[in-house]
């Protein structure tokens, strides 16, 4: 009987293996040593946002490159401040816009010490007739 039970669990464990789905990531490591995995998109190369805060300052910016073949680019983008029940509000709105393939923005807004805040990026990107539209965030920055 043990025998026809672990035949019957290895059957079943060699079944479970050989029917996963393959996934394909794309991972590279960010210049603090974390791995990013980085969603692919049809007619965005990279947003790169970025949330630095010192003395009572949020320095913000956001590099966006697009396709080749790119007509224009618009993007918002927010400072939002974490509230104690888990969810965001945002405090400073910015939008900016681009006719070429790269998009690069900054700005700066006032912050409150012991605050967690973020930078949240809405880009859209128009090319060959087609629009796409990505949203990306910040790491979390405690000011």
């Amino acid at each position: 009987m043990k025998v026809k039970r672990k035949g019957i669990s290895f059957l079943i464990a060699l079944i479970l293996v050989f029917s996963a789905v393959p996934m394909s990531v794309s991972a590279t490591e960010s210049s603090n040593g974390l791995i990013e995995i980085m969603p692919f998109w049809s007619n965005i190369t990279s947003i790169t946002p970025n949330l630095s805060i010192s003395s009572g300052t949020a320095t913000c910016s956001a590099t966006v490159i697009a396709n080749t073949g790119t007509t224009n680019i618009s993007g918002t983008f927010q400072l939002q401040r974490k509230n104690a029940d888990g969810t965001w509000t945002t405090v400073k709105t910015w939008n900016s816009t681009s006719t070429t393939r790269t998009l690069t923005w900054s700005g700066t807004n006032a912050v409150t010490s012991g605050l967690t805040y973020r930078l949240r990026c809405q880009v859209t990107v128009v090319r060959n007739g087609s629009s796409e539209t990505a949203t990306v965030y910040s790491a979390e920055r405690k000011a």
